[in-house]
């Protein structure tokens, strides 16, 4: 398992814990919605764990959600997402729990339908993170939450193609950046040249491209600042946790403890994804 999954699952199982959840067969099952859900890898990875738990918990329901705009509109992804969790997980129908919208459409889940959301590094592809947040707050119910692992604007290095601080330089110059830093064999760029044969110029025109459209970096004064409307609480967590675990190098999915005050401050932006934290 990916570490990021390992860290985001394992705050997400605390989010359950601390919102009354997962505690009880007695409980109504628990809905849990993966935000740009991708491959569908982490909810495959959240099923398996859940699976391996279950004798004493509530049934777990896991939806998908993805955007037209980005993967889901390619030809064919959508089949061969929902073929891949059907010969991962049998047992759930998942042609109606993995759903697509357009980017600025209301999401396809009614109101109050969920326990808690997920998203791994969604959020910095997000290019109105106001309705975003809002449409999370009407698909949840009262009493949840929502955990979001991603990249800010306060990264040293830009994570998509590797090279620092792409994500903070200018369109005018960004070309040129790309190729400074990709002939110095820092960043993506030998193993894109390994693994696809990837020329210099393709890679550096690939991620000029890239940047420009599909990713909206911010600092998480903003982001924070954001998050808290109509949000009972809004604030960084779990990121001691995070550090612990790079430390010891150990990544066995576990539920943290439930991380009960919530910092302004994301401790470690620059040098990891943020793990922000939304309470309703």
């Amino acid at each position: 398992m990916k570490s990021a999954h390992v860290h985001l699952l394992s705050a997400a199982l605390a989010e359950l814990k601390g919102i009354g959840a997962g505690l009880s067969r007695r409980h109504p099952p628990i809905r849990v919605l993966d935000i740009g859900c991708g491959h569908g890898q982490l909810m495959i990875d959240l099923a398996e764990h859940w699976s391996r738990s279950a004798a004493s918990l509530p049934e777990l329901q896991i939806y998908g959600f993805e955007v037209y705009d980005h993967r889901a509109g390619i030809p064919g992804f959508a089949e061969s997402l929902i073929d891949r969790l059907s010969r991962a997980v049998r047992e759930v129908a998942w042609d109606d729990r993995v759903r697509f919208a357009a980017a600025g459409d209301p999401w396809p889940f009614e109101e109050s339908f969920f326990d808690l959301a997920i998203s791994n590094q969604v959020l910095e592809h997000v290019k109105d993170l106001g309705a975003f947040f809002a449409q999370e707050l009407r698909v949840l119910r009262q009493g949840g939450s929502s955990v979001h692992f991603y990249p800010s604007k306060e990264s040293l290095v830009e994570p998509h193609c590797g090279v620092p601080w792409a994500h903070r330089v200018d369109r005018d110059g960004l070309l040129r950046w790309l190729r400074s830093w990709s002939r110095l064999r820092i960043g993506k760029f030998p193993h894109y040249r390994r693994s696809r044969g990837s020329t210099l110029h393709g890679f550096c025109e690939e991620f000029f491209d890239y940047l420009g459209r599909y990713v909206f970096f911010r600092p998480n004064s903003e982001i924070r600042s954001l998050a808290l409307e109509g949000a009972r609480k809004a604030g960084f967590g779990y990121q001691w946790d995070l550090l612990g675990r790079g430390l010891r190098d150990e990544w066995e999915l576990f539920p943290y403890s439930y991380c009960e005050g919530l910092s302004r401050r994301s401790l470690f932006a620059a040098l990891s994804c943020s793990t922000l934290v939304r309470r309703f």
